[in-house]
Formats: structure tokens, sequence, C-alpha cells
């Protein structure tokens, strides 16, 4: 299917993406939806949501997995950049959803939120802190176009399901709320229509105790790290916050009929030289009153 003229016009060129914050990647004249992507734990806002050029060769892949990597940490200096899109990459958002969504402005959103830096300390910011931080950008960013009731579909991996859930729930209660001048922010909730969860642990992901363990005493050896324990901690099954995300959820979802799909992955993958196996089971990743459909033809990494 080819691009329109209108599409055209807005697919010369993909900006930069921001590793933090807001980033507007598809901005058409006249736009009849809002599309917000959040990458996850250890994601980006453009690498999350990209594939570089072509597959590896049996040697590329067999190269790279020789080598020891630990791609839970962070080894920059933990400054904000930016990524400059490839020109051999399919980026998804940008490259492929216009084409099906035409009328839709495309934004990512960044919170450079790696478990841990080596070095540097790690980001201290919570899930909550989090949510709140793009609930603001995004009524910022949405109140002088006059189209602050726009719809708006979520897209999140992993982590960001769990910030986009947050991030409702905050903005549902700014409808009633007693501080002053806070009444806009209610404007999310009312105008989301759905969201797309990939990979998202709604129920908590138990094995991430044993894993971070396993980190901690690797990388005692390795050289000095910090932990982000706040992220870590709403991760884990017995989360009293994640429970009360649980219990408002389903509730409100059903109430305000946002349109809620999850999906699994069913390919295996290889940690640190481990057997294949699922990083999370059908258990974790289900939504309460929902089943989850696993999706074997596409992996969100």
């Amino acid at each position: 299917m080819e691009p329109t003229e209108n599409q055209s016009s807005i697919l010369t060129t993909c900006p930069d993406v921001d590793a933090d914050g807001i980033t507007v990647l598809v901005d058409p004249a006249e736009p009849k939806l809002d599309i917000v992507f959040i990458h996850g734990f250890t994601g980006h806002p453009y690498h999350t949501w990209v594939h570089n050029g072509m597959p590896p060769s049996r040697t590329d892949t067999a190269e790279s997995s020789s080598k020891f990597k630990l791609p839970w940490f962070n080894k920059n200096d933990g400054q904000s950049s930016t990524t400059a899109p490839k020109s051999d990459a399919v980026f998804w958002p940008y490259d492929l959803l216009p084409i099906t969504v035409p009328n839709a402005r495309v934004m990512t959103f960044g919170y450079g939120n790696h478990i841990g830096n080596f070095i540097t300390p790690a980001n201290t910011r919570s899930v909550y802190d989090i949510a709140t931080d793009l609930l603001t950008a995004l009524e910022t960013y949405r109140r002088p176009h006059t189209l602050q009731k726009l719809p708006i579909l979520f897209v999140a991996h992993s982590l960001g399901g769990i910030i986009v859930k947050d991030l409702l729930r905050q903005s549902y209660d700014h409808k009633d709320s007693e501080i002053p001048n806070q009444e806009h922010l209610a404007e999310i909730c009312k105008s989301c229509i759905g969201a797309l969860f990939f990979g998202t642990p709604h129920q908590g992901a138990e094995p991430l105790t044993l894993a971070l363990k396993v980190l901690k005493s690797i990388l005692t050896v390795v050289g000095p790290f910090s932990i982000n324990q706040k992220v870590l901690d709403i991760l884990l099954r017995d989360s009293s916050e994640l429970r009360r995300l649980n219990d408002w959820f389903p509730i409100k979802a059903d109430a305000l009929k946002w349109a809620i799909h999850s999906f699994q992955e069913t390919v295996p993958l290889r940690r640190l030289g481990s057997s294949s196996k699922l990083v999370y089971s059908s258990t974790f990743l289900a939504v309460m009153w929902m089943n989850t459909p696993p999706s074997a033809r596409t992996r969100v990494v």
C-alpha cells in the first residue's frame, strides 16, 4: 500500500528521538487520534520499536552470543541524548503505522530507566514518578493544539504497561481533585480509548528476584554499580502497589469502555548462556479479567 500525498509530506525525515520525554514522530495536518508508545524496563523510545536492516547471519549470531553482555545495565554516563534513525532501519511508529492509520499523530516517550548504571548513580525515579512525567508532558503538549480532547491509544512494552496504568489512575484521580489548577490532567483519562500491552507483567514477575541476585553477585566483581530498587520492587509479584493497580484498572477499563489487548511472546529467549526459556509465564502476563492471546509471530524486545 503506497502512502497518500498527506502521508508522504510527514514521512520525509524521521526526527531524532530523545531518550527522555516525548518525541513527536508523525504530526498530520488534521489528526484524529493520538498514539503514544512507551518502552519497557531496559528499553528505549527508538530501539524498542525498530528493526535494524537485514537479520544477522549465523556467524554474526554466534559471535554476539559468545560475548558476555549485561543488557539490563547502562554503560554510558547516564546523560540524556538523542538517537538518529538509521537509513536501513524500519521504525514501526514512523515507517509503518502512518500507512495503516494515516490520521494519527504518533509520539514515543522515553524515561531513561535502566535497572542500573556503572560508575554513575542509577535513575531513582519510581514508576509513579515516571507516570507523572508522562501525564504532565502529554497533557502539556496536547493543550495548546486545541486538540486536547483527541482520542488517545497507548502502545506499551513490559514495564511501560504498568506506567500507562499508573498514568491513567493518576489522571482519573484528578477528576475530583481538590488540588487547585490540576483538573486539566483528568483529560488524558477521559480521552483514552484503549491500550495495547506487549509482554507487560500485569501480575508481577517473580523470577526477577533470582535474576537480580545473580546480577548483583556478578557485578560486585565487575565494578561499581547502582540499581534502581524502586522500579524492581513494583515488578515483583508481592508488590502492594501492583496489587492496587490490578484492583483499580480492570474496573475502570470496563466502566470507561477502553479497548484492551495484551500480547505475550511464545518464542523462548536465551539469557546469559542458559537454556532457552520464556521470560515470563502467561500467569504473570494475564490481565485479571481477560485472556491474553499469545503472539507467536512477533517478539518485541
